[in-house]
């Protein structure tokens, strides 16, 4: 018998032909399916249902809060001893890191000619007042005018004041210590020729020592002088003081507002420039506690909570986190200042709603030790809506 040849396009039209003569059939005279629909009787399916979220009431309460900035330590105060004469240094009498009392002499300039000057200055004055005295016996006399009696008293009264001007001026050959405390620098040494006003030295009083923090404008008006306070060093020593100034004008640079925290420092242990962390007692206000699991970010990316209103929606507070108690919830408030002082805090779900949504709100259980939570209902829905 003659056998058939195929080509395999021919092959290939044979088996496509097929199978489009299998499925048209079942395409053609069909109808699209009927859209879905529930009878009164009939629940729709979750997907459809108003997500159900876990809210805990929560009630502003006034609360003394901390504000926690970081801080450095600086003297109480500090001066630059400057000589208010030229000369040059005939002896140093202190060194760096000295201790020193109120009125110590820490350089001595060489006094030069001014002995001879004062000497000379007292002699001047003894003349004029004979001369002075003289006038006046000759003035009640009526030997001698007014004119000449007043010449002389002009001519006492520039003498004596000649002499003082010496007398100081020898007095500040002797650079002295304005107060008691530390010597931090000595900028000049023996035989050092000094100009009027050149630098010998640096005194500092460390007891009471100050520490120094920024403030920002939203939070400088909650703090008051003469509030305690407390510093933690960078050394982990804790020292109580008092909040001793409040600026009045920011920073421009940074537009903050300087705070100073006094603490006591027997004997100078603690020295200036250390890094602290200062604790600022805030005036009481309207605080919330809410769970740290409840925080949540908006779509700008501000940290915030979720509550939901009367009307069963959803909105959004910013937050600005004040405080922490010892059973680990946030003591916040909002920036604006509009949160209400009771709402109910979305504790379960937030993540799944959004701002505006309509929700069904589920008051949370108190939870019991050893007691599993429950799932939060709807919860499922919520994430596949």
């Amino acid at each position: 018998m003659k056998r058939i040849l195929f080509s395999p396009l021919t092959v290939a039209g044979i088996i496509i032909g097929g199978a489009m003569f299998w499925i048209l059939p079942g395409l053609i005279g069909h109808d699209v399916a009927p859209a879905i629909s529930f009878t009164a009787e009939e629940e729709p399916p979750p997907a459809l249902q108003r997500v159900q979220v876990r809210v805990r009431p929560v009630l502003a309460e006034e609360r003394v809060a901390h504000l926690l900035v970081s801080g450095r330590t600086r003297p109480w105060r500090s001066v630059v001893v400057k000589a208010e004469i030229s000369g040059q240094v005939a002896d140093v009498l202190v060194e760096k890191g000295e201790r020193v009392t109120a009125g110590q002499i820490l350089v001595r300039l060489k006094e030069d000619d001014l002995p001879a000057k004062l000497a000379g200055g007292r002699a001047t004055l003894n003349r004029r007042a004979v001369e002075y005295e003289a006038a006046r016996a000759l003035e009640q006399k009526a030997f001698a005018s007014r004119i000449r009696l007043a010449e002389t008293q002009a001519e006492l009264s520039a003498a004596q004041a000649h002499l003082a001007r010496m007398e100081i001026d020898l007095d500040h050959t002797h650079l002295r210590a304005p107060f008691a405390g530390i010597v931090e620098s000595r900028t000049v040494e023996k035989g050092d020729v000094v100009p009027v006003g050149g630098i010998v030295a640096t005194v500092v009083v460390l007891d009471p020592i100050v520490v120094v923090a920024e403030v920002t404008e939203r939070d400088v008006a909650a703090i008051a002088p003469g509030t305690a306070a407390e510093a933690v060093l960078i050394t982990g020593e804790r020292l109580s003081g008092t909040v001793s100034y409040v600026a009045a004008v920011a920073t421009p640079a940074t537009r903050t507002f300087p705070v100073e925290v006094s603490l006591a420092n027997a004997m100078g242990v603690v020295p200036a420039g250390m890094t602290a962390e200062v604790h600022l007692p805030l005036r009481p206000r309207p605080l919330h506690a809410i769970p740290p699991s409840s925080l949540t970010l908006d779509e700008a990316g501000r940290l915030g909570f979720k509550v939901v209103t009367d009307a069963n929606q959803v909105t959004f507070f910013p937050l600005v986190i004040v405080d922490s108690d010892a059973e680990g919830l946030l003591w916040v408030r909002s920036p604006a200042g509009s949160l209400p002082p009771a709402v109910r805090v979305i504790t379960v779900g937030q993540e799944f709603v959004q701002n505006g949504q309509s929700v069904e709100a589920v008051p949370e259980t108190p939870f019991m030790p050893g007691a599993m939570p429950e799932a939060m209902p709807g919860a499922a829905s919520g994430a596949s809506s």
